[in-house]
């Protein structure tokens, strides 16, 4: 009876050993499906491969596999499904959280959603903004948090929430020391830097809560009405979306062009000008009196009459801000001469 039990648990220790290491793989190989989102980003700062390339070669079949896997796992592991399920719905919680706290810095005057604009430039390699490059842009910002919440919870279910702001402060480090922190402005730049860190504390706390409470969030989750759950898909679509159906937008994507701005009141449209360094841009005023547009870092503004237009190059890469000058605060506009891994402000 002896020699039955104790080759019965050597048999059952090594066959536990065996499903945790399967499940740790499956968890590390869920996890590494999540990376492209922030490596696309890197790698385009890097200048090894454009943002449109990641993210329609490596990116989306990276999602449709990872969401193949969760649907496959529900039965058969539903523990690592309820990780991808969490980690998605607390990271796009902990995302409206980062950008919601980030508005009054907006109403400041810090244009701390422009890294967004530039998102949508590079995934659809444009020329000039449009309310369609804003929404690539936006989709871009919200993947990163639900990827980077998945990422989260595949690892550490049930730990302190003080891991989750943890991970999302580390997620700052790496953007601010490689040169994603050189090309926005961020590296050296204190009231930015603090805006930014303030932020993420407020991504990364509702993501450590509810991983923290796996079974409190699983549970809310599964319980969770399907009206509901499509009323809120349903909303986050409409947020997203908005833009494609505004009038004003419509119009001035209209009148938007490449490599040209155009003066509109106190304004320049289109908002973002993509072009390759030693290149030029021309600045339109079709207004009825004589207008500064200011080129930050250039000593003298550039006059143009009434009806009349200039040209005016960027010999050095980076991110430049031009605006109409006036008495009152302004809206600026951006051109962002590629490559950008040479040199940026914003």
């Amino acid at each position: 009876m002896r020699g039955t039990v104790a080759d019965s648990a050597t048999t059952t220790l090594p066959a536990n050993r065996r499903a945790k290491q399967k499940h740790l793989f499956i968890r590390i190989a869920c996890f590494a499906l999540c990376l492209p989102g922030g490596a696309a980003l890197l790698a385009k700062c890097y200048e090894v491969l454009p943002l449109r390339t990641t993210v329609l070669e490596i990116c989306l079949p990276s999602t449709i596999l990872l969401l193949t896997m969760a649907v496959v796992f529900r039965k058969r592991l539903p523990d690592v499904a309820a990780d991808i399920g969490i980690g998605a719905v607390a990271g796009l919680m902990g995302t409206v959280a980062y950008d919601l706290v980030r508005v009054p810095a907006v109403l400041a005057g810090y244009r701390v959603f422009g890294t967004i604009s530039v998102f949508g430039l590079w995934v659809l390699d444009a020329g000039h903004s449009t309310r369609f490059t804003e929404i690539a842009g936006w989709s871009v910002n919200y993947y990163n948090g639900i990827t980077f919440g998945i990422m989260y919870a595949l690892l550490m279910r049930r730990r302190h929430w003080m891991w989750g702001v943890v991970w999302a402060l580390l997620l700052e480090t790496i953007g601010v020391v490689t040169p994603f922190g050189r090309i926005f402005n961020i590296w050296g730049n204190w009231p930015v830097l603090m805006i930014a860190y303030v932020g993420h504390l407020f991504y990364g706390y509702p993501l450590g809560r509810a991983v923290q409470r796996w079974q409190d969030t699983r549970t809310a989750l599964a319980e969770m009405p399907r009206v509901v759950r499509a009323l809120l898909a349903a909303l986050a679509l409409v947020v997203l979306l908005h833009p494609l159906l505004t009038p004003s937008a419509i119009d001035a994507d209209h009148r938007a062009r490449d490599g040209a701005f155009r003066v509109e009141g106190i304004r320049l449209n289109p908002e973002w000008l993509r072009i390759q360094q030693g290149e030029s841009i021309q600045i339109e005023n079709p207004e009825k009196s004589m207008v500064n547009i200011v080129v930050k870092d250039r000593t003298e503004p550039i006059s143009i009459a009434a009806g009349g237009s200039e040209r005016t190059s960027f010999p050095a890469a980076g991110i430049f801000q031009v605006y109409v000058q006036t008495p009152k605060r302004t809206h600026s506009s951006f051109v962002v001469v590629e490559p950008v891994k040479q040199s940026g402000r914003i």
